[in-house]
């Protein structure tokens, strides 16, 4: 496999004002504008308007919600799902950062953006039933298609005219990719050999779909076209790091059809002493490269955090890297 160009660290810009984030920020971009959901120092939620050199492009925003879990940018509006005491919890922000729509909604919900439009992935009972519903129809009783198994789902994609979603394996089952479009399963199909597959991911770039997933000691990735027909064989995208452990898989496409493909894992830093109490600390570290679905070339894989779990998103062709710390937030732009 001939290798791809590496990405390389272009500019970093700190992003000023007073933030605690912890946990790790939330991003989405549209143009040349992110938005940022990141804690503030009095513990309360923002929505940051930023360009891509850490600029304000607009008055931060709260958001009131106990735990903002995704963000999503979707034709004018800025989706951020959540919780709120008991209630999940869909609102919209527009450009201007006025809150727009303020939707309870009936389960765990996931917002994506299906050709343009707003829409909502709803998964309830660990993951047995799943449903795909659109604000516009005020989350009415959704309809369920039951999956006939509890298991996790670890990601969702927007297809041109539908949802998959992706579940993980166990040691007996592998992993599965379905397609819950129109109320129904319209597709679906399990990835053979990656029983006991850690943390898939899925992403979509033009009529396919990627799937990323850990093996032990091996990232691995598998195309998909858009009826979900395994488009050529796995490919191996790297050698995990040992003894460190496995946290998560991401990808998301470039307007060329290039991704960057990652990975976030996790090195014990603090002792078990259970009889004592002592806590088992971590320290993440993310990992990032380009990859070519039309060649087959991958880069070398990057530490583009070596501190923390770090959201990456395409902002035109360049790589935005939001690196989070205590009372700060660090912009970092790469190039490959």
């Amino acid at each position: 496999m001939s290798a791809e160009p590496d990405l390389r660290l272009a500019e970093s810009h700190a992003v000023d004002g007073a933030l605690h984030t912890d946990p790790n920020p939330l991003a989405a971009a549209r143009g040349g504008a992110l938005r940022v959901v990141v804690r503030a120092r009095d513990l309360t939620w923002s929505l940051l308007s930023l360009a891509t050199d850490a600029r304000r492009l607009a008055p931060d925003v709260k958001v009131q919600l106990d735990l903002p879990l995704s963000l999503v940018a979707c034709g004018d509006f800025w989706l951020i799902a959540g919780s709120s005491g008991e209630e999940w919890k869909l609102i919209a922000f527009d450009d201007a950062g006025r809150l727009v729509h303020d939707w309870t909604t009936p389960s765990w919900t996931v917002p994506l953006c299906v050709a343009g439009h707003p829409a909502a992935v709803l998964w309830a009972d660990q993951g047995a039933r799943v449903a795909v519903t659109h604000p516009r129809d005020a989350f009415g009783e959704p309809t369920w298609v039951a999956l006939c198994n509890t298991t996790q789902m670890e990601g969702v994609a927007a297809l041109r005219d539908g949802v998959a979603v992706v579940r993980a394996g166990a040691f007996d089952r592998p992993v599965e990719i379905i397609d819950v479009s129109d109320g129904k399963i319209r597709a679906r199909t399990r990835i053979a050999g990656t029983e006991g597959a850690v943390a898939p991911s899925l992403a979509a770039a033009g009529d396919r779909l990627f799937s990323l997933w850990a093996m032990p000691g091996r990232l691995m990735l598998q195309a998909f076209d858009a009826a979900l027909r395994p488009d050529g064989a796995p490919i191996e995208l790297t050698t995990l790091r040992v003894p460190h452990s496995f946290d998560r898989s991401f990808a998301a496409a470039r307007s060329d059809g290039r991704l960057v493909v990652g990975y976030v894992d996790r090195e014990r830093t603090g002792v078990v002493r259970a009889a004592r109490g002592a806590p088992v600390t971590y320290r993440k570290s993310t990992w990032a490269a380009v990859y070519n679905p039309t060649s087959g070339s991958v880069g070398t894989f990057h530490a583009v955090d070596e501190h923390s779990e770090a959201p990456c998103l395409w902002v035109g062709d360049r790589l935005v890297v939001l690196t989070p710390a205590i009372g700060a937030l660090r912009m970092n732009l790469w190039e490959a």
